[in-house]
């Protein structure tokens, strides 16, 4: 009986332990239902949306890029490409063997495609290759019945028409790096490209538009089953250059095989006097940007950047050079501004000049004799110049090179674009901790020592002698100029730039002198003259050392890399300057021979198309 109730009991406690523990159970169950389906239900609905409902993003056109008549430089082109869909095609790598075979790609092109597989991956799809032609997308499309997962896809992307000669202006866009697409869902979509050079990086944000997304109904595998809406992207903004691309496509075919270490090395800008625009900038050798938008290969990009002549940089904005005697100009200013000289001052040369212990010596060892400012710049006297450079001081030529445009940047719509360097005594002081030298003003005075200019800011330097103002140079036009392709003229807005307070009648004494550089029988640049009437060019020649002359470089042939550099700078035409331009061909010897001749063409070829349009 004892036995019994114990028996009893236990069973008691027993049931209500599970009893507690059911009712414990479902009191649980039921406040985590209550929290899924109340409290957080519309936190789950999202989740549950996501996961039947995929977010597609839709990349916007990107702007095209065209010259100031309209002539496309940048534009966006269909192309065709193979795609795998990865949840149809189990077995990818003997499908690729089998598209290869198909359209005969070669073995090592087979391969290429198949090392990429793994890095490709768009909407659950597989690029297989890009660029396709017709006839290989009519041998896909007739095959598609016995390839299940296998189609064509078609993507824009961009197109430089002009190739090289217009590279260092337009720059190129290429895929972000892993890095940089986590700033943005956008940015991860494999097919987008942003700017990493030139125009297409300085005005990325105006040229790539705005993103749109489009929203798919997916199964559980997550492939796409229908298309319920779509927010439409915005299409990049359309952008018209100063630039002239048949003026800059014929420099570009001068320029090609001149000077440079190895091939070629030079570079010209052209610059409409009236208004500061950029007809004209060309650097060689160029490079290839269509090769960069799907991610150069490491040959290609290897080829560029072990080339000696650097291909990849600008060096119309970029390189800087001594200017030697391009600089000549600046020092005659500022000895006319000083009043140290006039037109009729005479300074004999013997071929040299003695400063202390140091002999300064001219180019023509037998000497010019005697020489006043305008003969001195028709050929070139170093002499005469050292002479007013004492007379001047280093900081009134250094003011006068400033006013001139050397010495700083002008803000063109460019990266990368260097100041260059006008060299003074606080300058040397605060860089280099020394006192400034009185020879040094002396080096100074031809363009020579501390000096460094770009092929910018030489065509500025004539563009602003020729006009008196202080022309600012730009590469953009305005949303809202009209377009000069409604007129038989390159239609021109005069801007009001600020005048640079130099006396008229010595500005025209400069002026003289660089005419008598081109046009008279003893000019350095005689050769290279402009014999069209209304047409002539002024200008200065200049040859800059990379190296000290030695004394055994007189007698034996100079290494291609320490030869000389030859610039030019000038304007046309003489009696109503227009068009400003500056050369640099790198180890090109002498400029009268070697940048004299390409300014030539530029000047020829700006006054035919523009007399050309106006007929």
């Amino acid at each position: 009986m004892r036995d019994d109730k114990l028996k009893s009991q236990l069973y008691e406690r027993r049931s209500v332990v599970l009893g507690g523990l059911k009712l414990l159970a479902v009191a649980t169950l039921s406040g985590r239902l209550y929290q899924l389906q109340i409290l957080q239900s519309d936190e789950y609905k999202v989740m549950s949306e996501e996961n039947r409902i995929k977010l597609i993003p839709v990349l916007p056109a990107r702007g095209k890029i065209l010259d100031r008549f309209g002539q496309v430089l940048a534009e966006n082109r269909n192309y065709y490409r193979i795609m795998l869909d990865d949840g149809i095609v189990k077995k990818p790598e003997d499908t690729v063997r089998e598209i290869g075979k198909m359209l005969s790609f070669s073995e090592d092109r087979i391969n290429l495609l198949l090392k990429k597989l793994e890095d490709d991956h768009l909407r659950g799809a597989t690029i297989v290759d890009h660029f396709l032609q017709w006839n290989d997308v009519a041998v896909i499309e007739e095959q598609q019945p016995e390839m299940p997962g296998v189609s064509i896809d078609t993507i824009k992307l961009r197109h430089y028409p002009y190739a090289s000669s217009t590279s260092h202006i337009l720059g190129y866009i290429g895929p972000l790096s892993k890095k940089d697409q986590t700033r943005n869902p956008l940015l991860a979509h494999p097919d987008y490209r942003e700017g990493k050079n030139g125009i297409e990086l300085t005005e990325n944000a105006r040229l790539q538009g705005k993103g749109g997304a489009k929203r798919m109904e997916v199964n559980a595998h997550g492939l796409g089953v229908r298309e319920l809406a779509i927010d439409k992207a915005i299409p990049g903004e359309d952008l018209h250059l100063t630039i002239d691309v048949q003026l800059q496509d014929a420099i570009a075919k001068k320029l090609a095989g001149i000077g440079g270490v190895a091939r070629e090395g030079n570079s010209t800008v052209v610059i409409d006097i009236l208004n500061g625009d950029i007809l004209a900038m060309v650097s060689s050798p160029g490079y290839d940007p269509n090769k960069f938008l799907l991610g150069i290969s490491r040959d290609d990009w290897k080829i560029l950047s072990t080339d000696p002549d650097v291909p990849l940089i600008n060096k119309a904005i970029t390189n800087q050079y001594p200017a030697g005697s391009t600089f000549k100009p600046v020092t005659a200013m500022a000895g006319l501004k000083a009043g140290v000289i006039n037109e009729h001052t005479s300074i004999y040369c013997p071929g040299y000049m003695q400063f202390g212990s140091k002999t300064f010596r001219c180019w023509k060892e037998t000497g010019h004799g005697a020489m006043d400012i305008k003969s001195a710049m028709a050929q070139s006297c170093n002499v005469f110049f050292y002479t007013i450079s004492q007379r001047i001081g280093i900081q009134g030529i250094a003011d006068m090179a400033r006013d001139f445009g050397l010495g700083h940047k002008h803000g063109l719509e460019l990266p990368h674009e260097k100041a260059g360097l006008i060299p003074d005594p606080e300058w040397k002081r605060r860089v280099l901790g020394q006192e400034w030298y009185a020879g040094e003003t002396i080096n100074t005075s031809i363009g020579q020592g501390y000096v460094l200019v770009t092929p910018l800011q030489l065509a500025l330097q004539s563009a602003r002698s020729a006009s008196g103002r202080k022309v600012v140079p730009r590469l953009l036009k305005s949303k809202n100029e009209p377009d000069p392709q409604r007129y038989k003229t390159d239609l021109v807005q005069s801007s009001s730039f600020e005048d640079l307070g130099l006396n008229a009648h010595h500005m025209e004494i400069v002026r003289e002198g660089m005419r008598n550089v081109v046009n008279s029988p003893m000019g350095t640049a005689f050769h290279s003259r402009i014999t069209e009437p209304g047409w002539e060019m002024a200008g200065k020649t200049g040859t800059a050392q990379v190296r000290g002359l030695r004394e055994e470089d007189k007698h034996r042939e100079i290494e291609r890399r320490f030869r000389t550099h030859a610039l030019f700078t000038g304007y046309a035409p003489i009696n109503n300057p227009r068009y400003a331009v500056g050369v640099v061909v790198e180890h090109g010897g002498h400029g009268a021979s070697a940048a004299a001749p390409v300014a030539q063409v530029a000047m020829r070829e700006v006054q035919r198309l523009r007399t050309e349009r106006m007929s």
